[in-house]
């Protein structure tokens, strides 16, 4: 599954990895059973300061992988961080609610597979 994550705080790394290391393929196993890989920035600031950055990471379910525990976790570091958009497999989501939220992922892993 691909994530765009798009904010101004530059730790999302670290809220999703576990760490501050910006090198691409960065990654660790996350509750639920999935690797989450972070591929790469797309600065968008240009002359802006205001401007949020493009995160990309992509989510790797492993077998086994429990849909509803790897989304409670990753709207819990979105919605902690005070993320309200973002893309999942180039669709544009946003972050209402746990439910739906939940229902969006178990989507996503269903139409990998």
């Amino acid at each position: 599954m691909e994530l765009e994550i798009r904010t101004k705080d530059l730790n999302i790394i670290k809220w999703l990895i576990g760490n501050s290391i910006t090198t691409s393929d960065s990654e660790t196993i996350v509750p639920g059973n999935a690797i989450m890989q972070y591929k790469r920035r797309k600065s968008t600031k240009g002359m802006l300061a205001d401007i949020p950055e493009i995160f990309e990471f992509t989510v790797t379910f492993l077998s086994g992988a429990v849909s509803s525990v790897i989304a409670n976790w990753l709207y819990d570091k979105l919605k902690d961080n005070g993320v309200k958009v973002i893309r999942i497999n180039h669709k544009q989501i946003e972050i209402e609610g746990r439910d739906s939220f939940q229902k969006i992922i178990e989507t996503s892993v269903e139409t990998e597979s």
